[in-house]
């Protein structure tokens, strides 16, 4: 992965950040445009706009503020503590299962055999995947392979992929790298999430989709100097 810097990614961030919430959103079943979202999210909300879509983008951008104020503040990390309240942040109007903290009820994933994490061992998990990410020594991938783990276990009754999402994208951009965003409503990307869900063995597929959509965010940024040596580096 090219680490562009601390600065430039944050500055991507704010250039990205309608786009980076539309995205997300799909994925949660929001009906409108990207204009329209961006209206909402500039306080501007569209005549026969759905209450839901509205609650939903407004707990997005507090969930993104929430992360990048940590940015900027030097001070955001991968914990619990922050891992929960994001959560809380994202889903406060859907998540029902001990909001703020870990689910104590099991859930059913649409699609999937996998039902996540039995409600026993989230904490051990989330403590042996916690290690995994600070021991990890693949620089930047191992932050997009955290969000797979933070997917696939399951941790909160609602909102799970939204909030490993931002969490993703904070994580990517304090250690300099351009952030991304996927829309999970989509087939390639619904079909691949649920097939790493059921078979560990696909891991790698959907890894290196969401490898190359970052590469290709970060190429977006690039001047032609700049593209010259990323080029030279993927040979």
């Amino acid at each position: 992965m090219y680490k562009i810097g601390l600065n430039r990614a944050l500055m991507i961030a704010n250039k990205m950040f309608e786009k980076l919430i539309y995205d997300i959103s799909l994925s949660e079943g929001n009906s409108m445009t990207l204009l329209e979202t961006a209206s909402i999210l500039s306080g501007k909300v569209p005549k026969n706009t759905r209450v839901k879509d509205v609650v939903l983008l407004a707990n997005l951008k507090n969930g993104y503020d929430y992360i990048f104020e940590k940015i900027k503040e030097n001070n955001f990390y991968f914990d619990k503590e922050t891992f929960c309240t994001e959560n809380r942040l994202v889903a406060s109007n859907d998540n029902f299962d001990n909001l703020g903290g870990f689910r104590q009820h099991n859930i059913r994933i649409v699609g999937a055999k996998h039902t996540g994490v039995a409600v026993p061992n989230l904490e051990k998990s989330f403590f042996e995947i916690s290690n995994k990410y600070y021991d990890d020594k693949r620089v930047g991938i191992k932050i997009v392979d955290l969000f797979l783990d933070l997917c696939k276990n399951k941790y909160f009754g609602k909102g799970n992929t939204r909030t490993a999402q931002l969490m993703m994208c904070g994580l990517l951009v304090s250690e300099g790298y351009a952030p991304f965003s996927i829309n999970f409503k989509d087939v390639e990307y619904s079909e691949a999430l649920i097939n790493f869900y059921d078979d560990e063995n696909k891991r790698d597929i959907i890894l290196k989709k969401l490898l190359n959509e970052q590469k290709e965010v970060t190429k977006s940024f690039l001047n032609k100097d700049e593209l010259k040596i990323f080029k030279e580096k993927e040979i």
